[in-house]
């Protein structure tokens, strides 16, 4: 292969994760919630009502406060626990996901 077919090959390859960020980050965020948020709001976020876990899929919360909630916790929801292993930007996918589905 010449050096010019390599270099087009590689221009093309790179261009084509273009305008796919917020895919990754959603299909990211999903593996996230299904990880660290499913096992109590379920994977189809409508929560566990019997048990006190609230719907996640239709939260009044913004996106900013998903996050907080997520890494830092929260004294008005005093049952769900932080996830201080996760980075910020996890815990962005997730509040994106959680809000694009």
């Amino acid at each position: 292969m010449s050096v010019t077919a390599v270099t087009c090959l590689a221009v093309i390859l790179s261009l084509s994760g273009c305008g796919d960020d917020d895919k990754q980050k959603n299909s990211s965020g999903k593996l996230l919630y299904n990880k660290h948020c499913a096992g109590c709001h379920k994977e189809s976020g409508g929560g566990n009502f019997l048990a006190g876990v609230p719907a996640n899929r239709s939260t009044n919360l913004s996106g900013g406060e998903v996050i907080n909630l997520i890494l830092y916790g929260s004294d008005r929801f005093p049952n769900m626990p932080n996830f201080p292993q996760l980075d910020p930007n996890q815990a962005r996918a997730i509040a994106i996901y959680i809000r694009d589905r």
